[in-house]
């Protein structure tokens, strides 16, 4: 591109000529019991935890954090990992259940808050395991930024629909890695992975120098530390390809220095874009961090636009010349029940079922869907009546919108169904209960899709009986068939065989 070249270099961690030097380590583990982590997720982290704490070393020394709305250490400060202390460790790990808010922050920093800062002879690494559904990310961002200080942050993502994002970036800014467990099978191997790195020496402090009088733009910056299976891919746009690009840094606890000949680089195609790629990724990156920032949404929107690429600021339109609809005619809406994440609990997440108005109020802009950080609430069939401990919508500790749980005698009544309204309010049904049993109330939440021009009115949602009772009869009614057909067919042989009946037959 003109005068300007881009360059692309990958960063290996050098081999040891020996036995690494194995520095006693001070591990945080934290880890997200909200309500959020309902289900298969608290299950997923528990087994990650534990796995942990297998693998610490000794003179290691360690703590433990778990957050929802509240949060506890369960030590006062690190812990040496001796066989007393992890005993007490993973029964309490044992003994976690998920429920409340999620409230990140104070866990946090917690995690980060290092008595001993200037301390070389021990390394500090956290481990968060959390599903990262938090709406306060740019306030946790800005915080690892400030405070991370000497540690490195990992970030696990834990169950089937972690905030990626979240995660990720949160990991950069903390010099860590991200690794993701969607499933009970992949802890062992993932969480083996993980600490793989963190029991190997890494790169740390990775400069990059170029040559005198080379103007260059070098994504990312800073360079993130370097861990064993992770190389640094770095992407630069410079003004000369003379010269020396010269990487340095610190392994093992020693200098360690390279130098790469900028005019040997080999030529490539798509280098320019995964410069753009990279610069785009980093300024959308510093909205997070510092959303005061100005220029920011400029710089983007320029450079994506140069480069035809979708970024926060520009997207890809396609536009359908065929008409779908007659002139003038609307476009209609209907409400649709859909799926939360495999592994998902609503009570737990989304607390207790609201009136029709209070969940309609918080499905608008700055409710549930402000507090769940812009992600669309869901639902699963036969949902059930959330349990009587309070519960709270805010994943960031907000307040919960009113709600109004349905009486027996008005769950009943809602049993009705009506036509597609084009404006939609929650639809709550109730089940058939038992005799003197409270009802059983179901929430659909609204999705708004656009059907075909000449889609009518959706049949009546229809509530299927309790599947459990419907089997139990079905199969006594079953049983009782079947003994009755044998006790027929002996009865049916044995007058057959009879004298009297023979001596019909002759």
């Amino acid at each position: 591109m003109g005068a300007e070249d881009y360059l692309l270099a990958m960063v290996t961690p050098p081999t040891l000529d020996g036995a690494p030097e194995l520095l006693p380590r001070e591990l945080i583990f934290v880890i997200d019991n909200s309500g959020s982590m309902a289900g298969t997720s608290i299950v997923q982290a528990k087994q990650s935890l534990l796995f942990a704490l297998d693998r610490l070393r000794p003179g290691d020394r360690f703590n433990v954090v778990r957050f929802d709305d509240t949060m506890d250490t369960l030590f006062d400060k690190a812990v040496d990992a001796s066989s007393e202390n992890l005993a007490i460790a993973k029964n309490f790990v044992s003994r976690l259940d998920a429920a409340g808010g999620t409230e990140m922050l104070p866990a946090l920093k917690a995690a980060l808050k290092d008595t001993s800062p200037n301390d070389t002879t021990r390394l500090r690494q956290v481990v968060f395991l959390t599903d990262g559904a938090v709406g306060n990310e740019a306030q946790l961002f800005d915080e690892i930024a400030k405070h991370v200080g000497r540690s490195r942050l990992f970030t696990v993502g834990i169950g089937s629909a972690p905030i990626t994002y979240f995660m990720q970036r949160a990991a950069e800014l903390g010099r860590g890695t991200f690794t993701e467990i969607g499933s009970e099978e992949q802890v062992l191997e993932r969480m083996s992975a993980l600490f793989t790195k963190l029991e190997n020496p890494v790169m740390v402090g990775l400069k990059a120098a170029w040559p005198t009088g080379t103007s260059v733009e070098v994504w990312p910056d800073p360079l993130p530390d370097l861990y064993a299976g992770e190389p640094v891919v770095l992407s630069a746009k410079v003004t000369s390809m003379n010269g020396e690009l010269h990487l340095s840094g610190t392994f093992d606890g020693k200098p360690w220095t390279a130098a790469l000949k900028i005019s040997d680089a080999i030529e490539g195609a798509g280098v320019a874009k995964l410069w753009v790629r990279s610069k785009i990724a980093s300024l959308e990156a510093k909205l997070y961090t510092d959303p005061s920032a100005t220029g920011i949404d400029k710089a983007i929107e320029t450079v994506a636009l140069e480069n035809h690429l979708v970024s926060s600021q520009t997207s890809l339109i396609a536009i359908d010349k065929t008409k779908s609809r007659p002139d003038g005619q609307g476009v209609a809406s209907v409400d649709m029940p859909v799926n939360l994440p495999d592994g998902w609990v609503y009570d737990k997440v989304f607390g207790a079922p609201a009136s029709g108005a209070a969940m309609q109020k918080a499905m608008r802009p700055g409710g549930m869907n402000n507090a769940l950080g812009g992600a669309l609430p869901l639902m699963r069939e036969a949902l059930p009546v959330p349990s009587a401990r309070p519960s709270h919508f805010g994943f960031d500790g907000g307040a919960a919108p009113t709600a109004n749980p349905a009486t027996p005698a008005d769950a009943i009544a809602q049993t009705e169904t009506a036509p597609v309204d084009p404006n939609p309010s929650p639809t709550v049904i109730s089940s058939e209960p038992d005799a003197g049993a409270v009802g059983q109330t179901y929430l659909l939440l609204p999705l708004t899709v656009v059907p075909k021009p000449d889609a009518g009115s959706l049949p009546a949602l229809k509530v299927p009986h309790d599947l459990n009772r419907r089997l139990a009869i079905l199969a006594l009614v079953l049983g009782f068939l079947s003994a009755l057909t044998f006790i027929l067919w002996r009865y049916h042989r044995r007058d057959y065989a009879s004298p009297r009946r023979i001596g019909r037959r002759i």
